[in-house]
């Protein structure tokens, strides 16, 4: 079988799980490619009709749904008849991240097929401390869910994760983010021990840093994925509005 795993991930969580993932196919003799998906979505990479066997789909909960950069990425999805298996993750389990019905339903008139869908708590990156105990419980805990993932998925298990209308209701939150994120995105801003080396532009996934007058731009196309923060080596990068609900220390999955 021949598998490709496409994922978008802010500070690493998802990237983990899709890793995971990979190795547990591998493990079992299977063919799986990862790539972030941002490489279609910034135009770098086409998705390639009846390459893959099977797809994966994998995305960090934004406010109770997938992030706008996940559903750009489904508008750009060939009409064809493919199987493939969704991932979500998240640093707690409140209502499973929000209902994935509309993500369900679009892929369905594509001509995609869900043959698996798994839910993933990892360790969050807002609100919190980092604690590394909690850190490296959750990381093993999410390979072990992937390994028994794979499993079920090559078994043909069909999963899927419960859906109800409060949970659908519950996706309406990530829309007032979607606006949020726009309005505070030009309240980024790097501080005087910013090197200029650059990688915040490299990383962030929609093309909104840039240098101009010396500095660093930032413009309206933000999605608070936090790489941007999360990357930066010298932690340079601060939002004039959320500062406080932000980690001031970075943690590393193992």
């Amino acid at each position: 079988m021949r598998i490709c795993i496409y994922y978008f991930s802010g500070t690493g969580n998802t990237e983990y799980v899709a890793r995971k993932l990979q190795q547990g196919f591998q493990e079992r003799s299977e063919f799986c490619d990862v790539l972030p998906l941002e490489e279609i979505t910034l135009g770098r990479a086409k998705f390639s009709e009846g390459s893959y066997d099977l797809v994966g789909l994998g995305f960090p909960v934004h406010a109770l749904d997938a992030p706008q950069i996940f559903r750009d990425f489904i508008e750009l999805l060939p009409f064809c008849r493919q199987d493939y298996f969704l991932f979500k993750t998240a640093g707690d389990r409140f209502l499973w991240g929000g209902s994935s019905y509309a993500i369900r339903l679009k892929l369905a008139n594509r001509g995609w097929k869900l043959k698996h869908e798994a839910f993933y708590r990892m360790p969050s990156n807002v609100f919190t401390r980092v604690n590394s105990n909690k850190i490296a419980l959750r990381a093993a805990q999410a390979g072990e869910a992937a390994k028994k993932a794979v499993d079920e998925i090559l078994a043909g298990e069909k999963k899927l994760l419960p859906s109800n209308a409060v949970m659908r209701l519950a996706n309406g939150f990530n829309r007032f983010e979607s606006t949020g994120c726009k309005h505070g995105s030009g309240d980024w801003f790097a501080d005087e021990k910013c090197s200029k080396c650059g990688l915040c532009v490299v990383k962030c996934p929609t093309g909104n840093i840039s240098f101009q007058d010396g500095g660093l731009h930032f413009a309206d196309k933000c999605i608070f994925c936090l790489r941007c923060r999360w990357n930066c080596p010298a932690s340079a990068i601060h939002h004039r509005k959320l500062e406080l609900f932000l980690l001031k220390e970075r943690f590393t999955l193992p």
